[in-house]
C-alpha cells in the first residue's frame, strides 16, 4: 500500500499522527506501508476517513483564512 504512504508525504502528516487519526497502531501502519500486510476492510476505511479528514479541515482552515 505505497499509496497511504506517498498520500501521507504529500499532507505532510507523520505516521503517528495518521496511526492516532485512524485508530491503529503506528507499528501497524508502517507494516501496511512496506506491503508487509494488507489491512482489513475495516482499517482501510479507518485510514481513508483519517485522511479525509485532514483534507477536510485543511480546506476549511483555508476557507476561513481568504474570508
Amino acid at each position: 500500500m505505497e499509496a497511504v504512504k506517498l498520500l501521507r508525504l504529500i499532507l505532510q502528516i507523520g505516521q503517528g499522527e495518521l496511526a492516532e487519526l485512524a485508530g491503529v497502531s503506528r507499528r501497524e501502519l508502517s507494516r501496511i506501508e512496506k506491503a508487509e500486510v494488507m489491512p482489513s476492510r475495516d482499517v482501510a476505511k479507518a485510514i481513508d476517513q483519517a485522511f479525509l479528514g485532514v483534507i477536510y479541515r485543511r480546506a476549511s482552515a483555508s476557507r476561513e483564512g481568504n474570508a
